[in-house]
C-alpha cells in the first residue's frame, strides 16, 4: 500500500488544543526520553521472523483543568523509531487526545476546540504492525449557545465542524451541523431535555468504495447529570442515515455513567447504540480506550458497544481494568460485520521511594462475520521505572505478544524490549480527566 505523505506537524494540533488553555498556577506535566528498543519479530510475520535493534524518542504531556471559564484536559505519548531490518526504516507509535473550552459568557456562549490522534489497522484482515498501522487526525471546533427563557428552562444550540485526515486512504472527510434541544438546565447539576441533530458527511476524494457521502438526522431526549460521587451522560431517540435513495434507520442510545465506588476505587459504565459520524465521539483523554481502536468502514455503520471499566488509585498502589465489547455493520449499500472483545487489566506498585514496577495484559478477540475471519491476541508487559534524581529517570519495558488468526500470514508471536532515560514524567491518572459528555455524536 502506497503510503500518502503527511507531516509530523498533524500532531501539533491536537496538542496546541490544550496548551493554549493552560493556566499559570495549572502547568502541564510533560516527559521526554531517549534510549534503545530490541524485537525479535520486527515486522511481526508468521514466517521468516526478523529481528531489530533501534534508537528511539519519545515525549509525554498531560493536564487538566475544569474549573473557570477556561478547562481542558489532554493526555499523549508519542515515541519515534529507527527500525534496523524492518520493511520500513522508522516509525511514530502513539496516541494523543485533547480538548479544550472556553466560557466568553459564563452559562451563556462557550467555544470548544478539540484534537485526536490515533492509530488503527488499514487492513482489518492483518495484524497491526509497521506495514499495516495508519495514522488518524481528527479535529472538531465549534460554539455553543444557552439561553434562559424562564427559570431553570433554557434553549441551547451548538454547532460543529470536524475534519477527519487518514495517512493511508483516500478517506479524509469533514463534517458540519449541530444540535438544538430545550430542557431544564442547572449549571452545577446538568441538564435534561429533548433536542434534534443534523450532520452532513462528506469525503474529499471518491476513489475508496468507503467514502460514501451521507447525512444523518436524530431526535433524542439527553440527560446531562453532575453529583458529587456520580456524572451521568445519557442520550436516548431515534436516527436515521441517508445517501442518495438509500436509508437507514434505528433507535439510538449513548450512555456513560461514572461512579465513586469508596475513597479510592471509581467504576465506569458505558453502552452505544448508534450511527456515528466521527472516527472517535469522544476527545477526552481516558485510559477506557480500547487498545485497538481500528474500525470496520469510515463510512455509514450501526454499532452497538459497551464498556466496564474499573481504576483504584492509593498513594503507593494502582489498579485497573476493563472490558470493551462492540459490533459494527456497515450501512447504505456498504458491506461488512465485525464483533470484537476487548480486556485490559494493570497493576502497579512503588516498590521503593524511587522505583515503581508495573504489571499488565491485554487480550482482545475479532470476528470478520461477512469474511469468516477469526482472530485473537494476547499481550503481557512488565514495566520497572526508576527515578535518579528530581527529574531524570530510567525505565525498561519488557513485552509479549501472540496473535493467532485462521488466516495464516496474520500470525505471529514477538518479544520486545526497551530501555530509556527520561526527563520530566507525566502522572497517568491524568488521562481518566475531563467530562464525559461526548463533544458530537
Amino acid at each position: 500500500m502506497a503510503r500518502r505523505p503527511r507531516p509530523l506537524s498533524l500532531l501539533l494540533p491536537v496538542v496546541a488544543c490544550a496548551i493554549g488553555t493552560v493556566q499559570a498556577d495549572e502547568p502541564l506535566q510533560f516527559a521526554l526520553r531517549a534510549g534503545s528498543h530490541y524485537t525479535d519479530n520486527v515486522n511481526r510475520t508468521a514466517t521468516d521472523e526478523v529481528s531489530s535493534t533501534g534508537a528511539s524518542a519519545g515525549v509525554a504531556i498531560g493536564g487538566q483543568d475544569q474549573t473557570g471559564p477556561l478547562q481542558y484536559a489532554l493526555f499523549g505519548d508519542a515515541n519515534y523509531q529507527r527500525l534496523d531490518n524492518a520493511s520500513t526504516g522508522k516509525e511514530l507509535r502513539g496516541r494523543a487526545a485533547g480538548i479544550s473550552t472556553y466560557e466568553f459568557v459564563p452559562e451563556t456562549f462557550q467555544w470548544t476546540l478539540a484534537g485526536l490522534f490515533t492509530q488503527m489497522r488499514a487492513d482489518l484482515l492483518q495484524a497491526d504492525s509497521v506495514d499495516n498501522r495508519e495514522n488518524v487526525v481528527t479535529l472538531a471546533t465549534g460554539p455553543s449557545f444557552t439561553s434562559h427563557v424562564h427559570g431553570a428552562y433554557a434553549i441551547q444550540a451548538n454547532a460543529r465542524y470536524t475534519a477527519t485526515d487518514y495517512s493511508e486512504r483516500d478517506l479524509d472527510n469533514s463534517t458540519g451541523g449541530g444540535e438544538l434541544l430545550f430542557g431544564r438546565d442547572q449549571p452545577h447539576e446538568g441538564f435534561v431535555g429533548i433536542g434534534g441533530g443534523y450532520f452532513d458527511v462528506k469525503f474529499k476524494d471518491h476513489v475508496d468504495p468507503e467514502a460514501l457521502d451521507y447525512t444523518r438526522r436524530e431526535a433524542f431526549v439527553r440527560t446531562r447529570l453532575r453529583g458529587a460521587k456520580t456524572t451521568l451522560s445519557l442520550d436516548a431517540g431515534y436516527a436515521r442515515v441517508e445517501s442518495g435513495n438509500q436509508e437507514a434507520d434505528g433507535p439510538i442510545v449513548r450512555l456513560d455513567l461514572t461512579r465513586g465506588l469508596g475513597h479510592y476505587l471509581n467504576g465506569t459504565i458505558t453502552y452505544s447504540n448508534d450511527f456515528p459520524i466521527t472516527q472517535s465521539s469522544n476527545f477526552h483523554p481516558t485510559t477506557n480506550v480500547a487498545p485497538d481502536e481500528s474500525q470496520l468502514t469510515a463510512g455509514p455503520r450501526q454499532t452497538q458497544t459497551m464498556g466496564v471499566y474499573f481504576n483504584f488509585r492509593k498513594p503507593r498502589t494502582s489498579f485497573d481494568a476493563g472490558y470493551y465489547h462492540s459490533n459494527e455493520e456497515a450501512q447504505l449499500g456498504l458491506t461488512g460485520k465485525r464483533e470484537t472483545n476487548q480486556a485490559r487489566a494493570s497493576v502497579s506498585r512503588w516498590v521503593s521511594a524511587r522505583s515503581e514496577l508495573e504489571l499488565y495484559g491485554n487480550w482482545s478477540d475479532e470476528d470478520l462475520k461477512d469474511v469468516n475471519v477469526q482472530s485473537s491476541e494476547t499481550a503481557f508487559g512488565l514495566q520497572l521505572d526508576m527515578a535518579f534524581g528530581r527529574k531524570m529517570g530510567f525505565y525498561a519495558l519488557v513485552e509479549h505478544r501472540d496473535r493467532d488468526s485462521t488466516i495464516p500470514t496474520s500470525r505471529y508471536k514477538e518479544l520486545a524490549v526497551s530501555l530509556y532515560v527520561r526527563y520530566g514524567r507525566v502522572d497517568p491518572s491524568l488521562a481518566e480527566g475531563g467530562a464525559t459528555a461526548p463533544l458530537a455524536p
